[in-house]
This record gives C-alpha cells, structure tokens and sequence, in this order.
C-alpha cells in the first residue's frame, strides 16, 4: 500500500512542480517528468520510511521522503535553458558550433 501511494505522491508532485516551472527547459519529453517524479518518490519513500518497511504502512516520514525526493529528482532532471552553447574545459569562451 505505501508504495501505491508513495507513486502517487511523486506523480501528484512532478506534475505541480512541472505547472509551477514551466520556464524551465526539460531534457526529453513531457512523460519523462511524472517518471522522474514516481522514480525519487519511490527511493525517498523507502528511505524515508527506514530500512525494515516489511509491514507496509504509510507514515509520515515516509511521505515526507517522497514529497523531498520527487522535488529533488525533478529540479535534477531539468536543464539551463542556455546549456547547449556552452563548453566545458578551461579558457573556452561559449560560442555556437557552425
């Protein structure tokens, strides 16, 4: 049960955060969002919760991990909106590529 709704907190959550910040470029389509969302609810869920979670229960730590690692994961997931004319080493000015 606490997985369901754990998948559900990050699905809910993603989609806010993707409402909230539509300035913000996502890398890949507009599906990979809600998946980010369950994928860092899921592992927040399981941490939050703590190691032995055998008894399936939703509490609120719990939650609480899953709201935190939806948010995470979904600001992670989403890139700068100039990210792609700019180069990585030293003294290489930004510049597009011709």
């Amino acid at each position: 049960m606490a997985y369901l709704v754990w998948t559900i907190i990050g699905v809910f959550v993603a989609v806010l955060l993707g409402a909230v910040l539509p300035h913000r470029s996502m890398s890949g389509s507009v599906v990979v969002l809600p998946l980010v969302g369950v994928f860092g609810a899921l592992l927040g869920g399981i941490i939050g919760s703590g190691i032995v979670h055998a008894d399936h229960a939703v509490t609120l730590p719990g939650a609480l991990g899953a709201i935190l690692g939806t948010v995470i994961f979904v600001l992670l997931s989403q890139t700068q909106p100039d990210a792609g004319n700019r180069r990585i080493g030293r003294g290489n000015p930004g510049a597009d590529d011709f």
